[in-house]
């Protein structure tokens, strides 16, 4: 059986009342977690990185300077060292999982020089040949692609599996290892080519990365400010999304649905051992 460990690489501000209709006119943090999953026959995986050192050298300067004036960025350790912490060099990283390229899911892939790197391939065309503003319009920065990533990449391909009947309204997913232990799933809407993860862990857990900001949107339908449907890809298929997460909750209450920056999620980085 896989095991999972939850980690936090750094963390942005923002104000709350942007990201949750309910939310106060003040600034909270957003922490970027990533999912450590060790698998028993193909070693340590990552999904998302968070924020690295690497970010930081890069916005130093105009235009990409604007998005840390956006959304400051606080990194008190990066994903790397803590795995030093736990005796895992970055070398034994051997997958990195991207749920999109919004530069707080991928910013530290360069630290990882063994990984091969699996996503969506609408997530790949949608940033091949970006020019320097297109690309920061879409929070994503060129330069924290490793110089061999694509010789790296392995995109998804179909056809995808059928899911089980536990899962509806969702019903198909890539079964990445063709052992229904992580199967990517799509989510539309906030970035092209989103996808979650599903772990066959007991119970199993269900990474949905930015399907949404806060456990309550999936939970209560409480939605964002509509200010931020200038960010998503999709506003039409972002809220169908959230309604499918809703759905998927309310049928499946032992399933762990787990959104990126939730501060819910951060209370599980607290947990220091994969299990």
């Amino acid at each position: 059986m896989i095991q999972v460990q939850f980690i936090e690489a750094g963390y942005c501000r923002h104000c709350e009342r942007m990201t949750l209709k309910t939310g106060l006119f003040k600034q909270r943090q957003y922490p970027s977690t990533c999912a450590l999953i060790k698998h028993p026959t193909q070693g340590y995986i990552l999904f998302d990185t968070g924020y690295s050192d690497s970010f930081f050298q890069l916005t130093k300067k105009f235009p990409f300077s604007l998005y840390r004036y956006l959304t400051p960025v606080t990194l008190k350790k990066t994903l790397k060292d803590q795995l030093l912490e736990q005796n895992i060099q970055a070398t034994d990283i051997n997958y990195i999982v991207i749920s999109h390229f919004h530069s707080d899911h991928v910013a530290a892939l360069s630290d990882f020089p063994n990984a091969k790197f699996i996503c969506h391939p609408d997530a790949v065309d949608d940033i091949r040949n970006k020019s320097k503003f297109r690309a920061l319009l879409q929070g994503f920065l060129p330069g924290l692609l490793p110089h061999d990533f694509y010789e790296r990449l392995i995109v998804l391909k179909g056809p995808q599996g059928t899911l089980a009947k536990t899962l509806y309204p969702f019903t198909q997913g890539y079964d990445i290892f063709g052992d229904q232990q992580l199967i990517a799933i799509d989510l539309p809407g906030h970035a092209k080519g989103h996808i979650g993860l599903l772990l066959r862990t007991q119970p199993a857990i269900f990474l949905v990365a930015d399907s949404c900001w806060h456990r309550e949107t999936y939970q209560d339908l409480i939605y964002p400010s509509k200010l931020t449907y200038l960010v998503h890809d999709n506003k039409t298929q972002y809220l169908q999304t959230i309604e499918k997460l809703h759905q998927l909750h309310i049928r499946n209450r032992e399933l762990q649905i787990i959104p990126t920056h939730c501060e819910h999620t951060r209370k599980l980085c607290k947990v220091k051992e994969l299990c």
